[in-house]
């Protein structure tokens, strides 16, 4: 039998996979009432449709009935957004056991994807990075994938319930798959990467502003000559052919398709905000390098821009690498440029970003102790301070991590105990398929998520949702509108954390009831 040995840098990564699956792990139970819980919880719920009405995969169905997100009533509860091929396996695994958590089960799939990420990232970033010695793709690499699996904003997001930490995995499997396929040819190769960039753009269309970097890859290795290729050919169209066929098919259905427009350029409080000061602030300041980077990994982010060869006397040298991230920076810059309102309105948008920002960060990282070792053999101090520069790199990583830490620690709490605990009652004591109320005041959807019922979340057109068959309201806030309900409808139960109150029976035919 043949030994295998793994090498140094094997089980670094080994170590780094397991700290970032165990960080993903952290309150992984919880509700989903933490950051950016409307859309978990809408994602969530088109697997728990599936779960309970057992849907074909095409007709993704999730709990909210209102005109909130469409501008239409959509009361079949259609939910056209993304091809829910990942909702579906999840629903068919909560099959085995519908006692399973969803919350739990959804998150866990996310962490298994994000953690994929990892080793996708770091296998890619030594593909692309031949041209310099080993050694230092090898470092580059590993602190690429340190990178992602510890950096607190991609902790978050590679657990939550969303399309992106998937599409940010089958993108980068199919960026792996390609680069191995442009050297072997072989066709296990080529449909890899055809099946995870099909799955890629199906879960966010938004994947194809990677797609400077397919074409980098594919010019890079025959020139010009690759547009002559039929296999790239027939693998692009095989990977947008079911996107396309996707976005038609979902035009049938109105009312389950968000409004989306102004997720371009939609005016924030009167301004459309592509390039203003504003978009400038939020993107590259507010998240970027306070939300991302602690304000300290903006050291490494600048560093990381110059090319990789570059030495203090010596003319500047593009590899393939470097021209590769640029591209790859230049169609994130692309994305950000035209989904400007999207973005700034959720942060969780830019997760597209991570892999290019990580490997950004990693080549700073590297150069950062590349030059500190110039510095210090400037000084002829070498012997000394021989450790200095790892040092002074921990120490600024360490601090970034930690300011940037303190500004999403906050994503993982559940601020609204009191509307999950009620939403766990209204499971317990109302009909299984009764058409609810939970009312958010806002219109977020994740307190008519906790209850498993389809409705509505807001009760601004009480009359018109009880004509269109609302059965029940559910509310925590006992104030001028408790009261009124407590005039006109049938309080069915009540505790200090909300109400519950049966919208088809009158208060008055309540009282008479009681007394006969």
């Amino acid at each position: 039998m043949t030994k295998v040995k793994i090498k140094w840098h094997q089980w670094l990564l080994m170590v780094i996979v397991v700290v970032g699956f165990g960080c993903r792990l952290w309150r992984i139970n919880y509700p989903l009432m933490d950051w950016h819980s409307f859309r978990q919880a809408d994602t969530a719920s088109v697997t728990w449709e599936f779960v309970k009405h057992n849907y074909p995969i095409w007709l993704p169905h999730y709990h909210d009935l209102g005109k909130i997100q469409s501008g239409q009533a959509n009361l079949d509860g259609y939910r056209m957004v993304e091809f829910p091929i990942i909702n579906y396996l999840l629903a068919l695994i909560l099959h085995i056991n519908k006692s399973w958590s969803v919350e739990m089960v959804s998150r866990l799939a996310s962490v298994l994807a994000s953690t994929g990420s990892i080793v996708c990232l770091y296998y890619f970033c030594r593909q692309v990075m031949r041209e310099v010695t080993e050694k230092k793709a090898t470092i580059v690499s590993l602190l690429a994938a340190a990178t992602i699996a510890i950096l607190p904003y991609s902790v978050y997001y590679g657990r939550a319930v969303l399309p992106e930490p998937f599409q940010v995995f089958f993108g980068l499997l199919s960026l792996l798959a390609f680069s191995y396929y442009l050297q072997k040819r072989n066709w296990q190769l080529w449909l890899a990467t055809a099946v995870s960039l099909m799955l890629a753009l199906l879960l966010k269309p938004t994947t194809v502003f990677w797609g400077p970097v397919w074409l980098y890859l594919a010019w890079h290795n025959e020139g010009w000559q690759c547009l002559k290729r039929k296999d790239l050919w027939f693998l692009a169209i095989a990977a947008v052919a079911p996107l396309g066929w996707w976005r038609l098919f979902i035009c049938q259905f109105p009312s389950g398709i968000p409004a989306n427009a102004w997720l371009l350029n939609g005016p924030i409080h009167g301004t459309p905000p592509r390039w203003r000061p504003m978009w400038w602030r939020w993107l590259f300041y507010e998240r970027l390098i306070k939300l991302w980077l602690g304000y300290g990994g903006a050291v490494f982010a600048a560093l990381g821009l110059f090319p990789f060869t570059w030495r203090l006397k010596e003319k500047i040298k593009l590899t393939a690498g470097d021209w590769l991230l640029y591209w790859w920076l230049f169609g994130d810059f692309a994305y950000l440029s035209i989904f400007a309102t999207g973005n700034i309105q959720h942060d969780y948008y830019q997760y597209l970003l991570l892999p290019a920002i990580c490997i950004l960060l990693a080549r700073g990282m590297y150069k950062f102790c590349e030059l500190m070792r110039h510095f210090i053999s400037y000084l002829s101090i070498k012997n000394k301070l021989h450790f200095l520069p790892e040092f002074l790199l921990i120490l600024l990583v360490g601090g970034g991590w930690y300011l940037a830490w303190n500004q999403v620690k906050g994503f993982f709490n559940v601020n609204n105990w009191n509307q999950v605990r009620l939403g766990v009652k209204a499971q317990e004591i109302l009909p299984e398929e009764a058409l609810v109320i939970a009312d958010s005041k806002t219109g977020d959807t994740n307190f008519l998520f906790q209850t498993r019922h389809r409705g509505w979340p807001d009760s601004l057109e009480l009359e018109s949702y009880i004509e269109q068959g609302a059965q029940y309201l559910l509310a925590t806030d006992t104030d001028d509108f408790y009261h009124y309900l407590l005039a006109h409808y049938s309080l069915v139960y009540q505790d200090e954390d909300g109400y519950i109150f049966n919208l088809q029976v009158p208060v008055a035919t309540a009282s008479s009831s009681i007394m006969e």
